[in-house]
């Protein structure tokens, strides 16, 4: 889907999700070519915000994206650079950059879901 999300306003989304979807996982992928900084939201039924993820700049790309990954199984996933991040001398570098990294597990059920997009800027 391509679409534009305007400042302090959100698009929503409805995803409906078969048992196979649910059991093979789903990624929700969102880009922005302007560079606008945005929130992908995922809501339980009730409304209440059941993942959140806030783009960030594309290292490849001039552009900033936000994916969320609902899987059966855990993920390892970076939180920031190793630049914001203390690096002891006597750890080798490697060792260092590992303490960004987390797991976690994010799946899905079948059925409906809300999604929605939030422009921050």
């Amino acid at each position: 889907m391509v679409g534009k999300t305007v400042a302090q306003r959100g698009n929503f989304y409805r995803l409906q999700l078969s048992e196979a979807d649910a059991a093979n996982g789903v990624i929700v992928s969102c880009c922005s070519s302007s560079q606008d900084r945005f929130k992908l939201i995922c809501f339980e039924a009730d409304g209440s915000v059941r993942y959140m993820q806030e783009s960030s700049p594309h290292h490849e790309k001039k552009d900033t994206v936000a994916d969320l990954l609902l899987v059966p199984f855990q993920t390892i996933t970076s939180y920031g650079t190793s630049e914001n991040y203390e690096i002891k001398k006597t750890d080798p570098l490697l060792f260092s950059r590992l303490n960004i990294l987390t797991l976690e597990a994010r799946s899905i059920q079948a059925g409906e879901h809300l999604l929605c997009v939030y422009g921050d800027n």
